[in-house]
């Protein structure tokens, strides 16, 4: 009985986020009657900082492929020009992106913006979050508004939606936790694959995968983390990042930094405020040169919202309470403590008891704070058997 009563809960919970879907988009959920299930072709978009979206588009692909369907996999870091030709019925578009401060990267917001009309094209989304395991336990993470923005531009677009899932791959995120060991990092990457590709499989034959729903409440509820993050958040993350005295600047972070954002300047590479904090720098890095000052960041937070702040205030005769003038007054000041003190902190490298300072303060320069590699276990996973 107690097992009934829980699916009795998910039915109940799947029936209310599909009334809500249904205010939201004007559709019902239902099964897809495209040319009978059939797809004529398959297009898989994806954008990933360490690997995670790349492989679930990839097995999405290998599933494609055994039912003889013709698959493109297409990087939006690098799309071809005729990508995006040729969208019409008996089209379905995948789209697979990581979550960012509970929200799509603006990477790929941008390319759902621009993208164009459907005609009547099917899409899904999937959605690669922080997963974790505890023991024998995995542990999910959080989409936030990633799929409903995800969902959002698709259907405003003229697409069908058939599918809305999220997939917790291995968290990748060492700036804020040690990497995943090695047997945890397969373990996840295992479930997600036979999780993804049941879905898939379900999706390519004409059905429809809409899990992401079940946490539509909770997710609906981090929109004003969304929020923040996107408006100040990840810019905050974009000057916490430095390469250390080990960098051998053969510019691999350069080439490879999917917005850009890293350059050199007085032999320090320095970390724009358009980085999206995917965490490829960190994680790629072959001499760990790439870190995240903590302590630092931490004393720039302190002396702006401690000292800045209430200072600017007072000169000002702000009152403590909500004003716009407040408001700007102290986005200005912490604009300008996370650009002053990014810079102070490399023009300060110079000499050697500030590097040591900024190595031992930062937890991702400790041997003990792993970083996050799956490529071993994907090719293990890739093996002809497995």
């Amino acid at each position: 009985m107690k097992g009934l009563g829980m699916r009795t809960t998910w039915q109940e919970a799947d029936g209310r986020a599909s009334a809500l879907l249904f205010c939201l988009f004007g559709s019902k959920l239902q099964e897809s009657n495209d040319m009978d299930g059939i797809y004529r072709e398959l297009r898989l978009f994806y954008f990933s900082g360490t690997g995670n979206s790349k492989a679930a588009a990839q097995w999405v692909a290998g599933e494609a492929e055994a039912l003889g369907l013709p698959t493109r996999l297409l990087d939006l870091e690098r799309l071809p020009a005729d990508a995006l030709e040729g969208l019409g019925p008996g089209c379905l578009v995948g789209i697979f992106s990581p979550t960012h401060g509970f929200n799509l990267p603006p990477l790929v917001l941008s390319f759902l913006a621009q993208l164009p009309r459907g005609g009547g094209a099917a899409a899904f989304v999937v959605n690669t979050r922080a997963g974790m395991k505890m023991g024998r336990w995995f542990t999910p993470g959080l989409s936030g508004v990633a799929l409903l923005m995800a969902a959002i531009f698709l259907k405003a677009k003229g697409f069908r939606l058939v599918g809305l899932r999220p997939l917790d791959m291995p968290s990748n995120w060492v700036s804020f936790h040690p990497g995943l060991r090695a047997a945890v990092v397969a373990s996840i990457l295992g479930r997600c694959q036979a999780i993804l590709q049941r879905s898939a499989r379900r999706v390519l034959e004409g059905g429809t995968d809409f899990k992401g729903l079940r946490s539509l409440p909770i997710d609906l509820a981090l929109a004003p983390v969304a929020l923040l993050y996107f408006a100040a958040g990840r810019f905050y993350l974009a000057k916490s990042f430095y390469a250390n005295a080990d960098c051998d600047h053969c510019g691999l972070c350069q080439r490879h930094c999917p917005t850009s954002s890293i350059s050199e300047r007085g032999g320090q590479l320095r970390w724009s405020f358009t980085c999206e904090s995917c965490m490829r720098c960190l994680n790629a890095c072959p001499r760990r040169a790439i870190q995240t000052q903590h302590g630092l960041l931490a004393l720039w937070t302190w002396l702006a919202s401690g000292l800045a702040i209430p200072a600017l205030g007072s000169w000002l005769g702000l009152s403590a309470g909500f004003s716009l003038a407040g408001l700007l007054a102290q986005a200005l000041v912490w604009w300008l403590a996370l650009w002053g003190g990014y810079e102070l902190s490399a023009w300060a490298a110079r000499w050697a008891f500030w590097r040591a300072l900024r190595d031992r303060s930062s937890l991702t320069w400790w041997r003990f704070w792993r970083r996050y590699d799956p490529r071993r276990a994907l090719a293990r996973m890739r093996r002809p058997g497995r």
